[in-house]
């Protein structure tokens, strides 16, 4: 074998070896995001009677069904009208293959946000941020979603 067949052998060797690494991550995020929508995910707004806050609670048991670690890190803002942050919590997993990891975010909304004691009458926004990364944080994926609440 010359040089030449070397090379192009080891280069299609590398794309293969490229093609399943990026096939395996793939997998490993699509897994964790099917167990986030199909498990159980839990969200409570309660008002503390005494001082008249909002608690908002969020937990999530996600599961990691398949061959590589994948890292979780979820965060949720409270935004008022001018973009300043009123309440803000976050977490950062790492979940083993087959393992599952339970989340739990609480943030206190001030009463002072919620006009008259009526939340719909507040004004401002909640962001949930979510990103998955597996391989060493190399591969994945972050999305933020944003509700807005003009008030009235």
């Amino acid at each position: 074998m010359n040089k030449s067949q070397a090379l192009k052998l080891s280069t299609r060797i590398l794309i293969v070896f490229t093609i399943l690494i990026l096939v395996i991550s793939l997998y490993s995020i699509l897994s964790l995001i099917f167990s986030i929508t199909s498990g159980t995910s839990n969200m409570n707004l309660d008002k503390n009677e005494s001082t008249g806050d909002y608690m908002l609670s969020f937990s999530l048991n996600p599961r990691n069904n398949a061959f590589l670690d994948v890292s979780l890190f979820l965060e949720i803002k409270i935004f008022d009208l001018n973009k300043q942050v009123i309440a803000t919590e976050s977490k950062y997993v790492i979940i083993k293959p087959g393992g599952t990891q339970s989340l739990s975010l609480n943030l206190t909304i001030p009463s002072e946000f919620v006009p008259e004691g009526d939340l719909e009458k507040a004004q401002g926004y909640f962001q949930l941020t979510m990103s998955i990364k597996t391989l060493g944080d190399l591969i994945g994926l972050t999305q933020v979603m944003r509700i807005g609440s003009g008030g009235k």
